[in-house]
């Protein structure tokens, strides 16, 4: 595994070399702990990471020793290795391993490998094996994989990361859901009083 790590390092190198694009803060050597993983799932990972904007200065990381009390909102991409407690926005939301997040996550792209409590809005939703969710999460797609932890609510919208046009949706569904009783409330009436009128 040490092999493929030095292949990918490489790769990237040679790519930033010829390209003259300077390396992303995000894009790191696998933690120590990913030694046994799976090729095949490190790549995955890989392409997770290569895919933030190489050299944009709107990236950014949250240590592992910081704790924010307070919202968070930016343009650009967040890695979360250390504690949130308060809402964010942004592009693309990684949650580390040893890392919390509490609050409202309004994103393109949640990938969730710690704990995430409150509420999810994102377009695409990937909770990890080592994930851990809390929450009510409104998405187009959603990824568990095997051995993650989700308790709570999955609703997808066709507009997730729009809090307006999703609380009109499960408005507009809860006015049906009503509705539908109504009508069979109504109908169940009906067919008592027939019985009623048969039998007399």
């Amino acid at each position: 595994m040490h092999i493929c790590r030095n292949i990918f390092r490489g790769a990237r190198m040679l790519h930033w070399k010829q390209s003259g694009e300077a390396p992303n803060q995000f894009d790191t050597d696998p933690p120590v702990q990913n030694a046994n993983m799976p090729t095949a799932q490190l790549a995955e990972k890989e392409q997770t990471l290569n895919r933030i904007d190489k050299g944009k200065p709107t990236s950014s990381v949250i240590d592992e020793w910081l704790t924010i009390t307070g919202n968070l909102e930016t343009d650009g991409d967040v890695l979360v290795n250390g504690k949130i407690k308060g809402d964010i926005r942004c592009n693309l939301l990684i949650v580390g391993q040893q890392a919390e997040v509490e609050g409202l996550v309004i994103a393109d792209e949640v990938v969730v490998r710690g704990v995430a409590l409150g509420v999810i809005r994102a377009n695409r939703v990937r909770i990890e094996k080592t994930g851990r969710v809390d929450s009510e999460v409104f998405h187009k797609a959603i990824c568990v994989e095997e051995g993650a932890e989700f308790v709570g609510m999955s609703r997808r919208s066709n507009d997730p990361m729009n809090e307006l046009a999703t609380s009109e949706s499960q408005a507009a569904a809860l006015r049906q859901a009503a509705a539908e009783m109504r009508a069979a409330d109504t109908a169940a009436a009906d067919d008592a009083e027939d019985k009623q009128e048969a039998v007399a």
